[in-house]
């Protein structure tokens, strides 16, 4: 096509829209992000009001995130966590080994510490589970990332569980009902199957508790750091004046008593 051609509003949000869902799908892990005002901005350009553009970004603020659900979702195990936060206040360095502290008491694990830039990160990556902390670090905000991967540790639970479970249901269901007992052993495996799950699913939920709490903590760490260091510096030092040590006269005279009546 022509580069003088002109597209309407219609066609203008439907190329940004699709052109922003390829080059977000193309680069997935980007930090980098917008303010509500250089959207805004943006959006003006083609036509869109900054007041719709806002209550659009309040509603989705206020949104819980739906996940792609197929129709085999509710037989699935839930084993990844990918949880973040924006922690309104900065993060420092020396607040790190805290941060690391805390990140260490929700995974049972301790891990190898490493720093980018003004990225730092903590990784633990054992035999059935993997968890990584990411701290991306502002003047005047801090975004904390938190990633885990159960695949193994979900693994390790249910195939020896089911296998087991399918093996004595088939034999011992076929040997008192015949072949009616492939049925009845292949639902007591899903059942099986089921609990297995259940019980996995119960573990993430948990993990994703903890890390909730760690995000308070988090927050309530930071804020109570800065107040002590607020408190530091609106603290008047009294001065002290040290008076002039006298000199002393070896008059070899014994010092004066006053005698008390």
């Amino acid at each position: 096509m022509g580069k003088d051609r002109l597209y309407t509003e219609k066609e203008i949000s439907k190329i940004i829209k699709r052109a922003g869902e390829l080059q977000a799908a193309e680069s997935s892990k980007t930090t980098i992000g917008l303010t509500l005002e250089e959207i805004q901005h943006i959006a003006q350009d083609v036509g869109l009001e900054p007041d719709i553009v806002a209550e659009v970004a309040s509603q989705m603020d206020h949104e819980p995130e739906q996940e792609e659900r197929s129709i085999f979702s509710p037989l699935l195990i839930s084993t990844q966590l990918d949880m973040e936060e924006i922690i309104p206040l900065q993060l420092t360095e020396e607040e790190w080994p805290e941060v690391v502290s805390l990140m260490e008491r929700v995974a049972g694990k301790t891990g190898a510490s490493s720093k980018v830039g003004r990225m730092m990160e903590w990784i633990s990556d054992s035999k059935h589970t993997l968890y990584k902390l990411s701290l991306f670090s502002g003047d005047d905000q801090s975004k904390v990332v938190i990633q885990a991967n159960f695949n193994q540790l979900a693994l390790a639970w249910t195939l020896p569980i089911v296998i087991n479970v399918a093996v004595w249901a088939l034999l011992l269901g076929m040997l008192n009902f015949g072949m009616m007992g492939i049925p009845i052993g292949l639902s007591i495996t899903l059942a099986s199957y089921l609990v297995v799950r259940s019980g996995i699913n119960s573990f993430v939920q948990k993990k994703k508790k903890s890390i909730r709490l760690m995000f308070r903590k988090l927050s309530s760490l930071v804020a109570g750091g800065q107040q002590s260091a607020s408190k530091k510096e609106n603290t008047i030092q009294p001065s002290l004046t040290i008076p002039p040590e006298e000199p002393e006269h070896n008059t070899g005279s014994k010092p004066e008593r006053n005698r008390i009546r």
